[in-house]
């Protein structure tokens, strides 16, 4: 019980630092230019919400089946 209570006064803390938290969307590997947008090349990561550009792709199904613009690398985060 100690411990849930001390983890849970440490959420609060970087709740109140950092903000609440939104989900994103990344690459989950590298996706060339000009290639097709599949749903296993992508992965959603919750971080939070005063670091997150206005641009960020929130849900992978706006950009599922989509071009890539621009070569993706892994671990990047997508953008509109």
């Amino acid at each position: 019980f100690l411990i849930y209570s001390y983890s849970q006064e440490k959420k609060a803390e970087y709740d109140k630092m950092f903000g609440a938290k939104k989900t994103i969307v990344k690459a989950k590997e590298d996706i060339p230019e000009m290639s097709t947008i599949y749903d296993t090349m992508l992965e959603t990561v919750e971080v939070p919400a005063n670091y997150v550009y206005p641009d960020t792709v929130a849900i992978p199904d706006e950009i599922i089946g989509h071009v890539a613009a621009v070569p993706l690398k892994k671990g990047q985060i997508v953008m509109k």
